[in-house]
């Protein structure tokens, strides 16, 4: 859906590459420009013969070139390929680009149609512009931290860096959106992605609370409860756990018959929502009973979830989610080939297309893999000066592709 455009990556670590890495996965051509020494995510666990499993996941199917952005020829070697691409991502804090003179406004002079996206913590303005932010800084900033843990404990982070997974698939939708504006009005565009910004976004019901009630109600913790919502939790049964919640009348209704109590329906106690929440814990302890009679969880599952038609799911380890028949039939994993470690599994593309598009068959690439073609097929710069500005410094390439980049390979 997108070949035919290029994408120049300017971004590390996770939000940025998550933009760009779904933006590879529909066909544009994604540069990936890296400083010395490379994306610091190189070196993050796992480790396979050197190999970082976490920069594969977020960088298949980019070409990677390493530039020194401190140097004059690094620079212009970045500016000569803006002008020759429909669209810029980086991921620095708001003033480097600047600092670089790679900002919107030079960029828009080398390329009046240019898409320049920046993503970063809290955004090109505001109080805290200039703030260092991470994950756990804006879930901590954002207020979903204080609604994430159990409620007479502490504060918890979420346990995956989503804030930065979030913002660079909003980032992703809204690069999108503006190539398309761009089809329509040849005009380029600047897009300011802050991670606070999606993360405060997320929020479903705790601003809405506040908001609503004029700031009388406090939202607050619950562990894994929903506010108002009984049942509603994660459950103990013989063998594992069980994440179940049931937000209706009639999906209380449907409860009572599956666990062969129908008279709980009536039960006064129980008759509508709010008298449920008011004995949360009475309905906690019925659900918990009768998942302990069960044998497995996974038979608790098969009654709620596929008889019942209740949303329920047994609490998966990692292990299991990945050996699931949800994901192998959802080819939520595919096969890539990788210079190093052959054939590599990695997490695909998570949307689903009725043209059959197909994702990027090429793992993630060796530091400055792609320095020859980029230089030299795009911007005419012969072998040697290739070679000048890698001894210089410029330039810099895994060993394991010098003789590729020095053209000593085919």
């Amino acid at each position: 859906m997108l070949d035919g455009i290029r994408v120049i990556d300017l971004t590390r670590a996770l939000a940025g590459p998550t933009c760009t890495r779904l933006l590879a996965d529909l066909g544009a051509e994604v540069i990936k420009i890296e400083p010395p020494g490379g994306d610091f995510t190189r070196g993050f666990p796992q480790l396979k013969e050197g190999i970082s499993g976490y920069f594969l996941q977020r960088n298949y199917g980019k070409k990677s070139l390493c530039v020194d952005l401190k140097e004059e020829e690094g620079r212009r070697i970045v500016r000569d390929l803006v002008a020759m691409s429909d669209v810029v991502v980086e991921n620095y804090k708001p003033g480097v680009m600047e600092r670089l003179g790679l900002e919107f406004g030079t960029l828009t002079q080398l390329n009046p149609k240019i898409i320049v996206c920046s993503i970063s913590g809290y955004g090109q303005y505001g109080p805290y512009r200039d703030r260092a932010a991470g994950d756990h800084a804006i879930q901590a900033m954002s207020g979903l931290m204080w609604m994430t843990g159990e409620e007479q404990g502490s504060p918890t982070w979420g346990g995956s860096a989503y804030t930065d997974v979030g913002a660079g698939v909003h980032a992703f939708g809204a690069i999108c959106a503006a190539l398309l504006r761009r089809e329509r009005t040849g005009e380029g565009e600047r897009i300011d992605v802050s991670l606070f910004d999606c993360a405060f976004w997320q929020h479903e019901f705790a601003v809405e609370q506040f908001l609503q009630s004029d700031g009388m109600v406090k939202p607050k913790r619950m562990g894994s409860r929903r506010a108002g919502t009984a049942p509603s939790g994660i459950y103990r049964g013989r063998d594992g756990y069980i994440a179940l919640v049931v937000f209706s009348d009639s999906g209380w209704q449907t409860l009572a018959e599956a666990i062969g109590r129908p008279e709980l329906a009536q039960d006064p106690r129980f008759i509508s929502r709010e008298a449920r929440w008011a004995h949360a814990d009475d309905v906690d302890q019925i659900v918990e009973r009768w998942l302990m009679e069960q044998d497995t969880v996974e038979e608790a599952v098969t009654i709620l979830a596929d008889r019942f038609g209740l949303p329920c799911a047994k609490v998966m380890t990692v292990e299991e989610a990945v050996q699931s028949p949800q994901v192998r039939e959802r080819e939520l994993l595919t096969e890539v080939d990788d210079r190093v470690l052959g054939k590599v599994m990695v997490q695909s593309r998570p949307v689903k297309f009725s043209h059959g598009v197909a994702a990027p068959t090429v793992s993630a690439p060796l530091l400055g893999e792609h320095t020859r073609p980029v230089l030299r097929d795009l911007l005419g710069l012969s072998d040697a000066r290739i070679q000048e500005l890698l001894g210089d410094g410029v330039l810099q390439v895994d060993d394991r592709v010098l003789p590729l980049v020095m053209g000593e390979e085919a």
